[in-house]
């Protein structure tokens, strides 16, 4: 079922104006594309049953036949998706490995962690596999039910995230500053273990997608206290995709594109994901200018940092 998005007030964060231009690098490595005789990997960088791995799995039964090929998908979550990132990064330019991210792995992981050892330049965005709606949720016996809840004087609210360089992270820390309040950041390696410690009130509160909701909310342990959405002016970062390591063959990377797009098209597998709570209508731009808006505003709004930025 479809989380219903009625009735939930948004939380909407400060305007920014994405400016910058993302530059798609070309020159690692040699082009060339994936052999007809392997397989296709799609490394996901969370723990399987999150959003991700279920979206990216049901693509993945409907990828396959299109490609003529097997469809192999491998879960490595940690370190913020640091460790999926670096396992793409790390193979053969030739296009048979793939990420399966969100604007946390390709854009905040390397921007906001020096450490990282990547830019997000060192991606090309091959394929948008759609987009999902967030909202602050809490369990079902929480005391919150508003935002101004959240304000109550003394009070430090223990806050699930999915690793301190992911999107969840910082809209937090956002809706902390403007909600005037306190929030004792917990990490987890995926949407499913995070839900988990909702609903056993291990944490009070935390930002989940809709695709991670949609299990939850029949059970009833957990409540929607608002959606969490981009302010006005500011562009959509709710977006996920297949990324490959830039220098990959762009003949292969446009027949990977080609197979999303008509498995997406496909009535049976847009029913399926929109179920998951998956957006599948097509963007107003194409995939590589609507990830660079994206890492754009990233830029234009995080500290300055030393290392890659």
């Amino acid at each position: 079922m479809s989380v219903p998005l009625q009735g939930a007030p948004r939380i909407a964060v400060h305007r920014v104006v994405a400016a910058a231009a993302f530059a798609l690098l070309v020159g690692f490595g040699c082009a060339q594309a994936c052999p007809s005789d392997r397989p296709l990997t799609v490394v996901v960088p969370y723990a399987a049953g999150g959003s991700l791995d279920v979206t990216t799995r049901t693509l993945v039964a409907a990828l396959a036949p299109r490609l003529g090929r097997r469809v192999d998908v491998v879960d490595l979550p940690g370190a913020s998706g640091l460790f999926a990132a670096r396992r793409v990064l790390r193979a053969p330019v030739d296009g048979c490995t793939l990420l399966s991210a969100t604007i946390s792995q390709v854009g905040l992981l390397p921007l906001q962690n020096t450490g990282a050892g990547f830019a997000p330049e060192q991606f090309m965005a091959v394929a948008r596999t759609g987009s999902v709606a967030s909202y602050l949720v809490v369990s079902a016996r929480s005391s919150v039910h508003r935002l101004s809840d959240l304000s109550t004087p003394g009070s430090a609210w223990r806050a699930g995230n999915l690793g301190p360089e992911s999107l969840q992270a910082l809209l937090l820390q956002r809706l902390e500053r403007a909600a005037r309040t306190e929030f004792i950041q917990v990490p987890f390696a995926g949407a499913a273990a995070l839900a988990q410690a909702l609903e056993g009130d291990h944490i009070d509160l935390a930002i989940l997608a809709q695709p991670a909701l949609a299990g939850l909310l029949p059970r009833g342990q957990v409540r929607i206290v608002a959606g969490v959405g981009q302010g006005e002016g500011e562009p959509a970062v709710a977006w996920s995709g297949l990324f490959a390591a830039s220098g990959t063959d762009p003949g292969w990377a446009k027949a990977v594109s080609g197979a999303v797009e008509q498995a997406m098209a496909d009535p049976a597998v847009a029913a399926s994901l929109q179920r998951l709570g998956v957006d599948t209508r097509p963007p107003s731009m194409g995939f590589s200018d609507e990830v660079a808006q994206s890492v754009a505003w990233l830029r234009s709004m995080l500290p300055p940092r030393t290392g890659l930025r």
